[in-house]
């Protein structure tokens, strides 16, 4: 979701087309949650989605922001902040129609979708200090913190502390790697075998073992301790790390899959940072404002969960088209869309 002008020339469909399903998968992520309480299936949805999804578009954020930070082009890099406070100011505004009343705007803190963007602009700067690192070095640095930040509940949510720690791995490995290298690297038919099964053989086994693998959810938010799994402290940090070589060999794998060619959906993922600032809005009067829920069970009785396949579908098209892009990223930064 780099905030570039919406209208590119020389754009690889190959990076669109894998934003275009990680969106996809982020909004329905959210809709998910209205029925985890009580659908099992819906436990599964979200599990599968959450493994991956966010730590792949960091890693996609990381490939692309190379001249950002090399270059030190800081107004692109403040567009992340002014974005990170239109979504929260946003959604505060929508909450407040919905409910009557206003809640509580709260400045430095952020427990919902706004966080992506806070942890870009954070991810900038600190990658301009970490970068003079030897790789190797660095990576394993920031991976030992991402493992550490667990053990310490008050890392959290102020400043994105615990998901900007827990996250960094991932774009700061998608910043070293070289994204034409790296396509050339996974463009093997091996590879795109591996990665059919391997997502098909995690289907299967989030599948049959749900009600186990649930209890690892508070592990994939990146936002919360280790005292969220109910287990040893110890064991978290090894499941971190596991999860952290886990996860990036599914990101390497999924790349792999995903077509060259130009699809209906690539707009999607050219203009996935539309989708992401105002997704959450339409769900918010979707869900608590028109009753959503109640809608869906009279449509669907007896699975009216299954229903947020083709509504998170909808969503996704309606907030893709150039305009609205282009409207956005001239809030941002009227330049980026001259």
């Amino acid at each position: 979701m780099e905030l570039k002008a919406p209208i590119e020339t020389n754009r690889i469909e190959k990076w669109d087309n894998l934003k275009a399903l990680l969106i996809f998968t982020i909004v329905i992520g959210h809709m998910a949650g209205y029925y985890t309480d009580n659908s099992i299936d819906m436990r599964r949805v979200f599990l599968f989605i959450y493994i991956f999804h966010m730590p792949a578009f960091l890693f996609i954020s990381g490939l692309f922001s190379k001249k950002n930070i090399d270059q030190k082009r800081y107004a692109n890099i403040f567009s992340y902040l002014i974005l990170f406070y239109v979504i929260k100011i946003i959604l505060f505004v929508t909450k407040a129609i919905i409910n009557g009343e206003a809640g509580t705007f709260r400045l430095l803190e952020e427990d919902g979708s706004a966080w992506y963007a806070f942890a870009l602009f954070a991810f900038s700067f600190i990658t301009m200090l970490v970068k003079k690192l030897d790789k190797k070095y660095a990576m394993t640095i920031v991976i030992i913190l991402g493992c550490l930040v667990g053990f310490d509940p008050w890392f959290k949510d102020f400043l994105v502390l615990s998901r900007i720690v827990v996250f960094y791995p991932f774009f700061l490995a998608g910043y070293f790697i070289n994204p034409k290298e790296l396509v050339a690297k996974l463009d093997k038919t091996y590879i795109k075998i591996m990665g059919w099964i391997s997502f098909g053989i995690l289907s299967f086994v989030v599948f049959k073992k749900i009600n186990v693998l649930y209890d690892l959810r508070p592990l994939l938010t990146g936002r919360h301790s280790y005292r969220a799994l109910d287990m040893s402290t110890g064991y978290g940090a090894l499941l971190r790390l596991f999860y952290y070589g886990f996860v990036f060999a599914l990101i390497f794998l999924l790349i792999a899959i995903i077509p060259k060619r130009k699809t209906p959906f690539t707009i999607c993922g050219r203009n996935s940072i539309s989708i992401y600032a105002i997704h959450r809005c339409l769900i918010f009067f979707f869900f608590d404002g028109f009753g959503g829920k109640i809608l869906l069970e009279k449509i669907y009785p007896s699975h009216p969960d299954w229903l947020i396949l083709p509504i998170a579908f909808v969503i996704t098209i309606t907030l893709s088209p150039d305009f609205i892009a282009k409207g956005l990223h001239y809030i941002i930064k009227p330049k980026l869309a001259a």
